[in-house]
This record gives structure tokens, C-alpha cells and sequence, in this order.
């Protein structure tokens, strides 16, 4: 894998040199797409365990350089969201999102990321967030101790109660899900027996019917016209 790094180091290099003397200034996201090959079948193995070591290793790479970076994550090669498309894409996302790139790209595609799944799309922002607060870690900051909180609680007691406990649960301290069973049995079979798919079916519905998209800021409105104007012109 090291020699695939290398060579895929070897190509964003060699672009941005291209890119650089044709148009000094150019702006340039440091993003090889390093894959791996199956070996027994010679297909793009797009689950593949290395996938996310490749990601992890192209993000610090670019940070060596330090160009803005692209890491690529969460790839499976199941056509379906379901078991294996969730381990798979869990595991390289992991990874990739470790070494927090400044652009993660990937989410919702499926089958080698020749399918777009509105369903997976919608789990997969459940595991940025899981994956996200992993990179957060754990503070270790002088006021995250509690050491008086601990002594007054003292041996039987809980900290449900005290200032510091919904400080922390307001800071993102704790994860809230957003996606998935976090209740007891009684209640999931009470509400139907809906799984992960389900669920996920559900929102995407409700975001389909009720989100509206942010308009753009004027500045990026006009830079877009300019870039269209210049295209058609060019066009004839």
C-alpha cells in the first residue's frame, strides 16, 4: 500500500505542477483516488479494509503539504444499504474521518459508488456524527475533571442533577442519536418494529417533502453567472 500511496502522491504532484504553470495561482484540493483491487477477481474492491487506510494515509499526505484535502470513506461493494453495506462503510469512514480531512466525499453511494441511495445517505450522516465525535476524543481540560462534583455526589449518589451534567450535554459532550433503537423493547415493539431501513425511509421522506434548500449569497450568485457567461461564449 505504500507504493500505491506513493504513486497516487506522485500524480495530484505532478497535476498541480500542470495546473500551476498553465495558471499560476490555481486552486488546487489535494485528492488521489487511491482503490484496491481484488485479487482473486481483479474488480475494484471498493469495501475493502485498505480502502480507509489508503483515505487515512492521502489526507496526511496532503497535510504535509498543506493543501486543502480530500479523503474518500465509507465504501462498499453491496448494491443494497443493509448489513455489509454498514460495516464496510463504517469501518473506512472511521478511518479516513481520524485523520479529518477537510472534504469528505462518498456518502450515500453504494455498489462501488455507482449507486446513489437517499436511505444510505441518511445513515451515513448518523456515522459522520459518531465519527466526528470519535475525533473530538475526550477533553482533558482543567474544568472537565469535576473532582468537587465527584466528592459531593459521594458513594451512591448521581450526578443527573448538577449544573455540570447539562453543561456537558449542551457542549456535545454526549452524542445524542439521531438515527436507530435507543429505547427499551417494550417501546420499539409499541411503535411498530421499525428497523434502521425503516426509519431512514421515513426522514428521507420528510426532507424530501419539507426541506428547502438555502438560497446562495449574491457574491457566489454572480460568480457562478460570470463562469456560465464566459462557458456560452466560449461555446460560441
Amino acid at each position: 500500500m505504500i507504493s500505491m500511496t506513493i504513486q497516487g502522491n506522485c500524480d495530484v504532484l505532478a497535476m498541480l505542477c500542470l495546473a500551476q504553470a498553465a495558471e499560476p495561482g490555481t486552486p488546487i484540493i489535494y485528492a488521489p483516488a487511491l482503490a484496491v483491487m481484488n485479487p482473486r477477481s481483479g474488480m475494484y474492491s471498493a469495501g475493502a479494509i485498505e480502502s480507509g487506510l489508503l483515505s487515512s494515509a492521502a489526507i496526511e499526505m496532503g497535510k504535509y503539504y498543506q493543501l486543502p484535502v480530500e479523503g474518500s470513506g465509507g465504501g462498499t461493494d453491496t448494491f443494497l444499504p443493509g448489513i455489509q453495506a454498514s460495516y464496510e462503510r463504517a469501518m473506512s469512514l472511521l478511518l479516513g474521518m481520524l485523520s479529518w480531512p477537510d472534504l469528505m466525499i462518498g456518502c450515500g453511494l453504494l455498489g462501488g459508488s455507482m449507486v446513489m441511495s437517499l436511505e444510505q445517505l441518511v445513515i451515513d450522516v448518523e456515522m459522520f456524527r459518531m465519527s466526528k465525535q470519535v475525533h473530538r476524543g475526550i477533553s482533558t481540560h482543567d474544568e472537565t475533571w469535576l473532582d468537587e462534583v465527584i466528592q459531593k455526589a459521594g458513594p451512591g449518589g448521581n450526578f443527573l442533577g448538577e449544573k455540570s451534567t447539562i453543561k456537558n450535554i449542551r457542549s456535545g459532550e454526549w452524542l445524542i442519536p439521531q438515527l436507530g433503537v435507543h429505547d427499551t423493547q417494550k417501546s420499539w415493539e409499541s411503535s411498530g418494529r421499525k428497523d434502521i431501513l425503516d426509519e431512514a425511509r421515513e426522514k428521507v421522506d420528510q426532507i424530501l417533502l419539507t426541506h428547502t434548500p438555502l438560497p446562495l449569497d449574491d457574491d457566489i450568485q454572480k460568480e457562478l453567472d460570470k463562469i456560465r457567461k464566459k462557458a456560452q461564449e466560449e461555446a460560441g
